[in-house]
């Protein structure tokens, strides 16, 4: 089940990178990425609150990775998930969800549209995690 979690940082990480290459004339291109990674998000997200929901409602607590180690201190990314990192890991999905398809109508053909939308996906990533 922890391993599962990892899924819920690389996919908004891989549509941001992929809304990097899209040209900044592509409006459609850009926020149909924008939409499908929010989209996908909120359908796992579901999914998997249901899946850990049926397991109990464990709470998943493991050390990812390391930043910084001294004798004294241990600087480390940490995922924590319990009952009310699931409430706000849904409703920020379904808020970031519901601002791309507003915003997909409202900012078109505005000057910063493809900053918007690369933009929201860079907030999208801390969201998730």
């Amino acid at each position: 089940m922890q391993e599962t979690l990892q899924f819920f940082i690389v996919i908004p990480l891989v549509g941001f990178l992929a809304s990097l290459l899209v040209p900044r004339k592509q409006e459609a291109v850009l926020s149909g990425i924008t939409i499908a990674t929010t989209g996908i998000h909120l359908a796992g997200t579901l999914a998997f609150i249901a899946w850990w929901g049926w397991s109990n409602s464990p709470t998943l607590d493991f050390k990812q990775f390391v930043l910084y180690k001294s004798p004294e201190f241990e600087f480390f990314i940490d995922y924590y998930f319990d009952r009310v990192t699931a409430v706000f890991a849904l409703v920020g999905v379904v808020l970031t969800c519901l601002v791309a398809v507003f915003s997909r109508y409202y900012m078109h053909r505005e000057e910063g549209f493809k900053r918007f939308f690369s933009t929201l996906l860079a907030f999208f990533l801390p969201v998730t995690t």
